[in-house]
């Protein structure tokens, strides 16, 4: 078993010395991301953080993707999802995620990668 406390540098020190996440912009508003794992043999582990109404566009994944809902209820493809929902979506299946309220999804992808829907591109 691994336990990985200080991942590439994603997290700091606060004052009592418990450490903190340090989330990452993405190019949709009020969604943040924080990676926990990533390699071209396994795919890509995050955790996704929303504000309220926040959304990520249309888009599908090469490899399959599961989602376990940890806070806050999220709308995929039109499906409400509350805490401790899970989520399958098969190896090319388009989605959208909207953040009902704000929350924080755990994803873990088959294989890194995302195609954003020509319908959705900004």
């Amino acid at each position: 078993m691994q336990i990985d406390r200080e991942q590439s540098g994603n997290r700091e020190q606060t004052e009592n010395g418990n450490q903190q996440r340090i989330w990452q912009d993405t190019p949709y508003p009020g969604v943040c991301f924080y990676g926990l794992s990533e390699s071209l043999e396994s795919g890509r582990t995050a955790l996704l953080k929303f504000d309220a109404g926040a959304r990520l566009p249309a888009h599908a994944h090469p490899g399959w993707e599961q989602l376990l809902i940890l806070e806050g209820q999220f709308r995929v493809n039109h499906q409400c999802c509350h805490p401790r929902d899970y989520v399958f979506l098969p190896a090319g299946e388009t989605h959208e995620v909207e953040a009902i309220t704000a929350g924080i999804y755990l994803t873990i992808a088959e294989k890194a990668g995302v195609k954003i829907s020509k319908e959705a591109e900004i």
